[in-house]
């Protein structure tokens, strides 16, 4: 194939890249351990950095990534989870998620002149959340045990749950920034090289 072929196809997969501000599959050299796969269902709690794998929590300092704090969440079969983002405002905050079951992660916009809710977790944590015909579906991804750098800093949700679904969300801090939380431009910047 000459180059002339080549080129347009590259140009073509770094733009669609560099549109995705929601979600990347990761291939890190590290897997991640869940402690315990027995999480009732459905739940929401927080799970111990000290239970997640320390080659995982080195490799990600290595990366200038710390590991802030980690929750787990667990939905059955046929749920479905409100439109929302984490923490009470927009922003761009990025996650790691390592997914059990199946499901799609979707991102929306909320549509002009619409509102955001705040509501608090059932770990007494701020979130703002929509009626999902005040926004629209801009991106979708299946999220692997393998995990995904997430923005969940923008509104989303999780539809066509068939299975079981336990999601192990690890909160993510810039070392360079006082483990700050991280932002989606520099998390793609830290994670280059590591993406499916």
């Amino acid at each position: 194939m000459s180059q002339c072929h080549i080129l347009p196809k590259l140009k073509n997969q770094l733009n669609i890249f560099m549109e995705n501000r929601y979600h990347h599959s990761l291939q890190l050299p590290v897997a991640f351990v869940p402690k315990n796969l027995n999480i009732p269902i459905p739940s929401h709690v927080r799970y111990a950095i000290a239970d997640i794998n320390k080659d995982l929590v080195d490799f990600l300092a290595s990366l200038g990534v710390a590991v802030t704090g980690a929750e787990v969440f667990s939905r059955p079969a046929g749920a479905i989870s409100g439109i929302h983002l984490d923490g009470d405002k927009l922003a761009n905050d990025t996650k790691i998620n390592y997914v059990y079951g199946h499901g799609t992660m979707n991102w929306h916009r909320l549509k002009p002149g619409k509102e955001l809710m705040r509501r608090m977790t059932v770990n007494n944590t701020p979130y703002l959340m929509s009626n999902a015909n005040d926004t629209e579906k801009v991106w979708s991804a299946k999220i692997e045990e393998t995990g995904s750098l997430v923005n969940v800093g923008g509104l989303h949700d999780v539809t066509d749950i068939t299975t079981p679904r336990i999601c192990y969300c690890l909160m993510l801090g810039d070392m360079a920034n006082n483990n700050a939380r991280l932002q989606w431009d520099r998390a793609v910047e830290l994670f280059k090289g590591y993406y499916q």
